[in-house]
């Protein structure tokens, strides 16, 4: 199964439901399954981004649907970190203009306009508890067995 790693809060975002377009500075031809993992990187910078995304759902009143309410009070950012998040499916690719009209809240959790590719995702599922695994960049493969007994 395809797997794309994601610096957090982003990763975390698309597992509640919250982020439904991945931007990326590249387009991709495939289209089906995804696994969604929450990168190891951290520093700074990713910190003050979490706080800002956290406080963007709240201003939004965000509300975490009940079947993806996975616990998130109880985990912490470091849980999440180095792990797959989710399983999803990537519908489309396509060229994205700013802003998402049709989507105002992805509007704060991505970077659009000329050059960037939008990701759509849909059918997300949570992976629970969260598997370790070391993620790369780019698009690449994860045995799917790896999900037995991970989804609900």
């Amino acid at each position: 199964m395809k797997a794309l790693s994601l610096w957090q809060p982003y990763a975390s975002l698309i597992g509640l439901g919250a982020k439904t377009i991945e931007t990326r500075s590249w387009a991709t031809n495939y289209r089906g399954p995804l696994m969604i993992l929450g990168a190891k990187k951290w520093d700074a910078e990713i910190a003050d981004e979490c706080h800002r995304c956290v406080n963007v759902l709240r201003a939004n009143c965000f509300q975490i649907p009940s079947d993806r309410n996975w616990r998130v009070g109880l985990l912490t950012w470091e849980q999440t970190r180095g792990c797959i998040l989710a399983c999803c499916e990537l519908l489309d690719c396509r060229a994205m203009r700013w802003p998402p009209r049709d989507k105002p809240l992805d509007a704060e959790f991505g970077t659009f306009g000329p050059g960037r590719f939008g990701w759509v995702l849909g059918n997300v599922v949570p992976v629970l508890p969260p598997i370790p695994y070391t993620g790369r960049q780019g698009l690449f493969d994860i045995p799917a067995t790896i999900l037995k007994g991970h989804l609900p």
